[in-house]
């Protein structure tokens, strides 16, 4: 990208058993990207979607309504 670092970064994938911004954390402090979010558009990782911000706490939450 050649950039040092950007605004935004989400995992495409959200999976209930794991910790999906932990690494983004990191790279946050690290000044690597501004924000860490989480974003889904299917009907099957809702439950994961709702779940992830109440143990975590991202920047931004995005779904399809």
């Amino acid at each position: 990208m050649k950039t040092p670092s950007v605004d935004l970064l989400r995992p495409t994938t959200l999976a209930a058993s794991s910790n999906p911004l932990e690494r983004f954390r990191e790279w946050k402090k690290q000044g690597v990207c501004r924000y860490v979010g989480i974003t889904s558009t299917f009907r099957r990782d809702y439950p994961v979607v709702e779940a992830v911000p109440k143990r975590e706490k991202p920047d931004f939450d995005q779904i399809d309504y």
